[in-house]
């Protein structure tokens, strides 16, 4: 359970790392496609890396046994304690997996009201699109191959601009972001940062729609007017790409955008070096691997000493080969009765040996909490004497200097990488108020002469609505804005040459942390 827990918190983090990275660096620029692919490999980055980790073995030398006199070792039987305390890690996780069924639910909700809305309806199969016309008073949206749409409430003009739209969500499979999106909420439902990505997701398809969609549309202002049209509509179902998102104003923006230099596409690495930081402070695994060592003891002279040493983790192989080492020393260890616990821990065994001298010894565990550490040692003398003893390892005697633990030597800080100074940016115009566009619809008679005068009438009224004096000051602010943002681009020389600074400060990190291990390694070894 505190495993699960270990690698939630570190999959959350790397999520926020990276929506933190899209929202500063690239949110504005026009690198739509190369944003999406940037979300949804942030979104896989940070469920697979928590699983991966770099091990590092770093042998040290086995502990000091206590003296242990063997006729006097006793059967040891470890009595399981009762803890009465609440588990809070149990009702924690009863409370996540009910939320995450509940969220579920509601996507499996969504996707039941979608097939009803198209069953029955004809569809016209348009490969490798289905458009379905629908009576019902819904905007329009595609889901993968389906798209949807009411014809009745839209001129031609209009239906087209906003098929295109769709066609690109429908031919680039939007629904899959979105439905992956959604399915990460379910798991990682308690981050804040989730819902931002998901929404982040969302909004960058549009543009994705929004900037494929105008490159087959001659008149742009035509286009910006359907999204207005259907601003007042909000029916549409979450799972699907809809045609309106509630962000019509940073998509109008963003049409009227000038596309991004490609030489910012540098922002991407930056997320690099906090990756590459999360994995040397949370995936390096150290194993500490024991050795035979050979001890000066002040009083008697030189001692060979040979250990086998078993805890908790030690596996079936293993044991077998230490049994056969010790067996070459000239010492019959033989082991039985043992038990393990479902996380494959040793909670029972038997061992017994003997020395080629008859010198007997026996350990015996029993119970439903792992082991200690056990240990059968040898000890050869410099006059061939020799001493055989088992037991478990003693609690360290700080007061004896050859079993104090040094001071573990302080990691160094990884550098900052430089950023660019954001205070100074240029805040976009206020949009002013946009006409409403009338509620008429066009004539189903095309003969109907009248019918058709008085809706050509109303669109004309619209279309001068549009051409205000406050819309032009929007337009006009809107082109200040544009070149205040240009000549606010940072100089990339002075930029390039910070970059450069700071690749010199990861190599020398590199090497710092390289000693730091060395230190480690050699205040281990004494």
């Amino acid at each position: 359970m505190e495993a699960i827990f270990i690698y939630l918190l570190k999959a959350n983090l790397l999520i926020a790392i990276f929506y933190l990275a899209y929202y500063f660096l690239v949110q504005k620029e026009t690198f739509f496609n190369s944003n999406r692919w940037f979300l949804l490999s942030g979104l896989f980055t940070s469920v697979l890396i928590p699983l991966f980790f770099i091990k590092k073995v770093v042998t040290i030398e086995a502990p000091k046994l206590v003296a242990t006199n063997l006729s006097s070792i006793k059967n040891t039987s470890i009595n399981p304690v009762i803890d009465e305390s609440i588990d809070w890690y149990s009702i924690l996780s009863i409370g996540y997996v009910i939320i995450s069924i509940i969220l579920i639910l509601k996507i499996a909700s969504e996707l039941v009201s979608f097939f009803r809305l198209i069953k029955n309806k004809t569809i016209s199969v348009n490969k490798p699109f289905a458009m379905v016309d629908v009576d019902e008073n819904i905007n329009p949206f595609s889901f993968f191959k389906y798209i949807v749409f009411n014809s009745t409430k839209y001129s031609n003009s209009e239906l087209e601009n906003i098929l295109n739209h769709e066609k690109v969500h429908s031919k680039e499979k939007h629904s899959l972001d979105v439905l992956i999106a959604k399915i990460y909420c379910t798991i990682f439902w308690f981050n804040p940062f989730v819902w931002l990505y998901k929404k982040a997701i969302i909004q960058n398809l549009e543009y994705i729609a929004d900037q494929k969609a105008i490159q087959n549309i001659e008149d742009k202002k035509a286009y910006q007017m359907t999204l207005l049209k259907v601003v007042t509509d909000h029916n549409y179902l979450s799972i699907t790409n809809s045609f309106y998102q509630s962000l019509i104003k940073k998509r109008i923006v963003m049409l009227n955008k000038n596309q991004s230099k490609q030489k910012n596409i540098w922002k991407y690495a930056l997320v690099i070096p906090a990756l590459v930081a999360f994995v040397i402070f949370f995936q390096v695994e150290v194993i500490a691997q024991e050795k035979i060592a050979h001890h000066k003891d002040r009083s008697s002279g030189t001692k060979q000493v040979s250990e086998m040493i078993w805890t908790k983790d030690t596996p079936d192989d293993e044991i077998k080969n230490d049994v056969q080492s010790m067996k070459k020393m000239g010492i019959d260890v033989i082991y039985s009765d043992i038990k393990r616990n479902s996380q494959g821990e040793i909670t029972a065994i038997k061992i017994a040996f003997k020395d080629k001298i008859g010198k007997t010894g026996s350990l015996l565990y029993s119970g439903d909490t792992p082991i200690r550490t056990i240990v059968l040692r040898k000890e050869t003398d410099a006059n061939d004497n020799t001493k055989v003893s088992l037991g478990e390892l003693a609690e360290q005697d700080n007061s004896n200097p050859e079993l104090s633990i040094p001071e573990p030597p302080t990691p160094p800080t990884p550098p900052t990488p430089p950023m660019h100074n954001l205070e100074n940016m240029p805040k976009p115009p206020t949009p002013p108020t946009f006409p409403t566009p009338p509620n008429v619809k066009a004539p189903k008679n095309p003969n109907d002469k009248k019918a058709w005068k008085k809706f050509e009438e109303k669109m004309q009224k619209f279309e001068e609505a549009w051409n205000t004096k406050e819309i032009k000051e929007y337009e006009i602010s809107m082109k200040a804005y544009e070149k205040e943002m240009e000549a606010y681009e940072p100089d990339m020389t002075a930029f390039e040459k910070e970059m450069e600074i700071f690749e010199s400060k990861m190599e020398k990190f590199g090497e710092e942390m390289e000693a730091y291990q060395e230190k480690i390694h050699e205040n281990q070894k004494n």
